[in-house]
Formats: structure tokens, C-alpha cells, sequence
């Protein structure tokens, strides 16, 4: 999952806007997040940005899959750059956050998911609305 947060100089209800952040991402039935997987999704991320888009900071956290030098290659070939987390300080990553709160809603839908179909409709409709995601980035520090 990739979540971008929302900037002021974009109009609301316009995706990237602040009331409505962009947020990529892809579910997969197999656990784990693989080197490939990985790589695909942050392609992915990056084939969407517009030209005239700035250069964006990747922010990860330490699992190898996030940092393997391919997934580095697609970032900073497309001229934008990648900062890891220091080990084990998940309080200044917003997606630990994030993900604290869709566990929380998952919760809420648990009667409702009794087939791996559900379980992908009721994360898409989450992810499709997620809530005040740029309260977790000013939490952390990355937005005033």
C-alpha cells in the first residue's frame, strides 16, 4: 500500500486533494510481500504520476522487500527518492497508523466477511475512503 497525502494547493474531492488523499494499492490471496510484488505495485505508483507532477519522497519502512536495490532502481530511475525508516520506530511511520486503522474497521466488518471475495470488497471500499490519512502525516511530522 502506497498512500500519498493530500496537498492544500489541490482542490477538494479532487484525488490528492487534502480531503482526498491518493492511496494505491493491491491485494494479493498469497501471504507475503515478495520482492516482485513489491516492485510491481511501486511501478504501478509510479507509471501514474503526471509529467508535470513533481518528484516525490518514497518513505519505507525496513522490510527487505522495501529495500531491495531493484525497488530503489524504479524509484530513483524515475528521478524521485527513497528514505527508510530508522528499525523498529513504527510512531513516526503514518502507515502504521493507517493500518491500526483499518485493522480497527476490519473489526467492525468482521461479521460481514465470511469469503475471501468479501474480504476484498470490504478492504476496497476502506481504501477507497480513508478517513483523516492526513492527520497521521502531521502526527509524524511530514505535513504542518
Amino acid at each position: 500500500m502506497t498512500i500519498e497525502p493530500g496537498s492544500p494547493n489541490v482542490a477538494a474531492n479532487i484525488p490528492g486533494s487534502i480531503t482526498k488523499p491518493r492511496i494505491w494499492f493491491s491485494i494479493h490471496q498469497r501471504g507475503g510481500t515478495t520482492v516482485e510484488m513489491y516492485r510491481e505495485h511501486i511501478q504501478h505508483v509510479v507509471n501514474s504520476f503526471d509529467e508535470n507532477e513533481p518528484m516525490r519522497v518514497f518513505l519505507h519502512d525496513n522490510l527487505s522487500s522495501h529495500l531491495h536495490q531493484t525497488v530503489t532502481d524504479v524509484i530513483v530511475g524515475d528521478g524521485h527518492s527513497v528514505i527508510t525508516r530508522p528499525p523498529y520506530c513504527p510512531c513516526d511511520g503514518p502507515i502504521e497508523y493507517f493500518f491500526n486503522y483499518l485493522e480497527k474497521r476490519l473489526r467492525h466488518c468482521n461479521q460481514d466477511i465470511t469469503t475471501i471475495a468479501d474480504l476484498r470488497h470490504v478492504l476496497t471500499v476502506l481504501l477507497n475512503n480513508p478517513g483523516q490519512c492526513d492527520g497521521y502525516f502531521s502526527y509524524c511530522g511530514y505535513l504542518p
